[in-house]
């Protein structure tokens, strides 16, 4: 277990001694998910490769004004708030494509199974 699981399990239970039965609402920091890919083609000849031509692909997904909805103790919901994101493809130092999508509001909510 990592320090920030330890350190959010302990938020968790500090939260139901204080306040059984109370609902807390927690706004969680900014999150970033990364992800980089090389995927390639590869040109045969006669079941000879002959030329391969490599790329790169980068995302990054923003994930902004996530709320947790906590009772007793244990997560409830979590409100996704907005997500941003952008990209780019390269060859080489080629660069193929750069893209950044606008803000998008994600609707609902994400409602835990309970015990």
């Amino acid at each position: 277990m990592d320090l920030d699981r330890k350190r959010g399990s302990s938020f968790l239970s500090a939260a139901a001694v204080k306040s059984p039965g109370k609902e807390i609402l927690l706004e969680l920091a900014e999150h970033k998910i990364t992800s980089k890919h090389e995927p390639y083609f590869t040109l045969l000849r006669n079941g000879t490769e002959i030329a391969s031509l490599k790329f790169s692909i980068n995302r990054e997904l923003t994930i902004q004004g996530a709320i947790l909805r906590i009772l007793n103790g244990e997560i409830k919901e979590i409100q996704v708030g907005q997500i941003k994101g952008k990209g780019t493809i390269k060859s080489g130092r080629a660069l193929l494509l750069e893209k950044e999508l606008q803000p998008i509001e994600v609707p609902g909510t994400i409602v835990l199974a309970g015990k």
